[in-house]
């Protein structure tokens, strides 16, 4: 059986004490495994807070107005809306371009993507970082290259803000797929 032994030879009367070192281990063992069952309490005990600026509460908040890119066998259908109020529809023609790389284009679509961002994008300042939300509607069945072609359309409009890498312009639209 492990144990510890102490010796004291400074004493008149040596003591020889054999203290068994199982029950120690054991207990260890419980507490590892008490520590590590409650931990991850700890993790979800946490509020997220997150705040909407620097003043008071008399700040107004932008509405969430999202874009609606739906993919239809012959065309895109647009659609801006404020939660589940509608603001406008536009329907675009899917005409693809096939560029060397033999991966279809859509500049039509980045065109008109880029006029209704113009129209009804919310987040449009230097200093705002945050981007419109775009929601991609498509079919299982639609090929994945094309599906890349209407995600560069949708990162073509771009704006400028401040403090953003290279050219200073970031994507005015932060894509987003829906499942349907």
């Amino acid at each position: 059986m492990a144990g510890i032994q102490v010796t004291s030879g400074q004493r008149r009367r040596q003591l020889d004490l054999d203290l068994p070192l199982l029950p120690f281990v054991d207990f260890m063992l419980c507490l590892v495994a008490f520590l590590l069952a409650t931990a991850i309490w700890s993790q979800m005990a946490r509020l997220t807070a997150v705040g909407t600026g620097q003043h008071g509460g008399d700040e107004t908040l932008l509405p969430k107005t999202t874009l609606h890119v739906s993919v239809q066998e012959q065309s895109f259908a647009l659609a801006w809306r404020e939660g589940s109020t509608l603001i406008e529809t536009q329907q675009v023609p899917r005409k693809a371009v096939f560029a060397s790389d033999h991966a279809p284009h859509y500049p039509a679509l980045g065109a008109a993507l880029g006029a209704a961002w113009a129209a009804h994008g919310v987040h449009r300042a230097a200093s705002d970082a945050s981007q419109d939300l775009a929601v991609l509607h498509t079919s299982n069945a639609l090929d994945f290259g094309e599906v890349a072609a209407v995600m560069d359309a949708l990162h073509a409009p771009r704006r400028k803000l401040d403090g953003a890498p290279r050219d200073g312009q970031i994507a005015a639209f932060a894509v987003s797929f829906a499942v349907d």
